[in-house]
């Protein structure tokens, strides 16, 4: 219907909402990798503010080893809607320890039914440190 679909979209994480990607060998043990990313607070919809992004809430993003062990992690907190978003870069470095392919997993930093969005992630990756 003449609709122009943007090629770039991110992902909106919702209330207790978790995605996990596919599996990466990236963990030699001792070899050290960082995950990059940007994150921005969110809302589906103007006429649903009460769903945005508010002060204090947080995305969890962990990186898991074979067995659902979390290698590192860290907690981002995009800030409060403030009408668009904003995307903020920030990482995740670690370590790799050789216990096999790793995922990444982001979800909300607490879970809770709160019917809101606790931020947006776009642009991830996980790149060897040289």
């Amino acid at each position: 219907g003449g609709e122009v679909t943007p090629s770039d979209w991110a992902i909106m994480i919702f209330e207790d909402n978790v995605i996990t990607s596919n599996v990466m060998a990236a963990n030699v043990a001792g070899t050290s990798y960082r995950v990059s990313f940007e994150t921005s607070a969110a809302v589906y919809s103007a006429m649903n503010p009460d769903q945005a992004t508010k002060a204090g809430d947080a995305l969890l993003i962990e990186v898991l080893r074979a067995d659902n062990s979390v290698l590192a992690s860290t907690t981002n907190t995009p800030g409060a809607w403030a009408g668009k978003m904003t995307f903020t870069p920030a990482g995740l470095s670690f370590k790799g320890d050789g216990s096999g392919d790793v995922r990444v997993r982001i979800g909300p930093h607490k879970t809770m039914n709160c019917r809101r969005f606790h931020g947006a992630i776009d642009n991830i990756t996980v790149r060897e440190m040289k």
